[in-house]
């Protein structure tokens, strides 16, 4: 749990050190149903029953603290650029064609948004070479995790193939001939009966 989402919970207070923006844009993120009071500098700032609530200097939370200015600090890490890309690789491409809604994506690729020209951003897949045009605006290269996190997509889950021990061999091999061994013993008795079965209708017979 990040320090946005404990002070969401109420497990920290923030001191309304920084600009109204910054509190605006903290408190907008983290209480964005809040009816409560915003104050414009100075106290301390918690989640009360859920909602926001704040108090002044005078008095202090009980609670663990940290400043509004780190928290806002925080949340800007954690917003996504508009462009950004990520190199096609053999491990990543299922993924990314996925995404992309490409079915012939090659190493030589690259996925993710980029401003056009004309101002729009786009989504797509390139050449990598494209990378050194002026015709467009990639931003920066980000790894498959932070990929991950930006579009939310959820890699499937590939369920790990168990290999065989040679012990694992040994008693499914035991397994199958004991089991032999009872279907003979079963099927000479059978035999046994039915040719019992035949003798006396035999004898009757005469």
């Amino acid at each position: 749990m990040n320090n946005l989402e404990k002070f969401t919970a109420g497990e920290l207070a923030a001191e309304n050190n920084g600009t109204l923006e910054q509190l605006r844009e903290v408190v907008g993120y983290c209480f964005p149903m809040s009816t409560s009071p915003r104050p414009t500098g100075g106290g301390f700032l918690y989640s009360k029953f859920g909602d926001l609530d704040w108090m002044f200097y005078s008095h202090t939370p009980n609670l663990p603290t940290i400043p509004i200015t780190q928290l806002w600090e925080e949340l800007q890490a954690l917003k996504k650029p508009e462009i950004w890309w990520i190199k096609v690789t053999g491990e990543n491409k299922e993924v990314l064609g996925k995404w992309v809604e490409s079915l012939n994506l090659c190493l030589d690729n690259i996925v993710g948004m980029y401003r056009l020209p004309n101002g729009n951003i786009h989504k797509g897949c390139i050449l990598i070479k494209n990378l050194e045009s002026e015709t467009y605006d990639f931003g920066n290269e980000i790894d498959f995790a932070t990929f991950l996190k930006y579009t939310g997509v959820e890699p499937e889950k590939v369920e790990p193939i168990k290999g065989s021990t040679f012990e694992d061999t040994i008693s499914e091999l035991t397994q199958l001939i004991n089991k032999r061994v009872d279907l003979r013993i079963k099927s000479d008795r059978l035999n046994d009966e039915l040719t019992e079965i035949n003798t006396k209708i035999s004898a009757l017979l005469k």
